[in-house]
């Protein structure tokens, strides 16, 4: 397996990882992060930008849900980049910078940012699950390379 198709495969792991732990968190923790609302309120400011009509909320939810698993994989595939031996703290490392971003990016982009930023906890949650999906990706990425240096 190339080291591309590893990347890649890794970074699917935490992408899916990311979005596993923000799904079950929204349902217990009362201040837990909605980082969803935030991409179906981009999602639909541009749409309604070129004059579109307005899809059903569930079209915006699963186009909003297959986008932020395309992006997180495209960016935690980057881990795989690093030939390290300290590969979980660079995947960390990664997770604390995309998630320190998330909390800006909402700003930036004229969204409502309480989804991420509600309270203290919200926003150090939300931080936590993008480091959570960088070592998900790196620990995959060690697993990955463990099994195929042996082949």
């Amino acid at each position: 397996m190339n080291a591309n198709t590893q990347n890649l495969i890794a970074g699917a792991i935490g992408a899916v990882a990311l979005n596993a732990v923000h799904g079950l968190a929204k349902k217990i923790i009362k201040d837990a992060p909605k980082i969803d609302e935030i991409g179906n309120e981009g999602l639909s400011k541009a749409i309604e930008s070129v004059g579109l009509a307005s899809p059903s909320e569930q079209v915006v939810d699963n186009t909003t849900t297959t986008f932020n698993f395309v992006t997180n994989t495209l960016s935690y595939r980057m881990i795989g980049e690093y030939d390290s031996k300290n590969l979980v703290l660079l995947g960390a490392l990664h997770g604390l910078a995309v998630g320190a971003s998330t909390l800006s990016l909402s700003k930036t982009l004229d969204l409502d940012e309480t989804p991420v930023a509600r309270t203290l906890l919200t926003e150090c949650l939300t931080v936590t699950w993008y480091i959570l999906g960088g070592i998900a990706t790196a620990t995959a990425l060690k697993v990955i390379r463990s099994h195929t240096d042996k082949m």
